[in-house]
């Protein structure tokens, strides 16, 4: 699952043990940015460490039980005050002008290819 929000993205995935089982309590929660991971973990006091492997496409891990995940997703959600997605981010984020731009590209790709399509 693709998560994209005001805190950040997030490619969320079951998470492997090294058995190669999918445990069911738990996810792995990834990033290409640490600071979209920190910014999460922080603010919902996540516990567990953010691991970063550099040849991974997703770089930066964190390993999260789906209650916890549960209670982050809603927080998010209860917390939408905007009416307009990417606004809200370049307004509480300024810093993060890259994630912005992807939002736009993802935004305009979307748009392109769902364009006059009964979806």
């Amino acid at each position: 699952m693709w998560l994209m929000t005001v805190d950040g993205f997030f490619s969320v995935v079951a998470f492997l043990e090294p058995n190669g089982r999918i445990d069911p309590a738990r996810l792995l929660v990834r990033s290409r940015d640490r600071q979209h991971l920190v910014r999460v973990q922080t603010r919902y006091q996540l516990p567990g460490k953010i691991t970063h492997l550099s040849d991974a496409d997703y770089p930066y891990r964190m390993v999260v039980w789906k209650t916890d995940w549960l209670r982050v997703t809603r927080d998010m959600m209860q917390r939408i005050d905007y009416p307009n997605f990417k606004s809200a981010v370049a307004a509480r984020r300024r810093s993060w002008a890259a994630y912005l731009e992807a939002l736009h590209d993802v935004w305009l790709v979307l748009r392109d290819r769902f364009e006059g399509v009964g979806v």
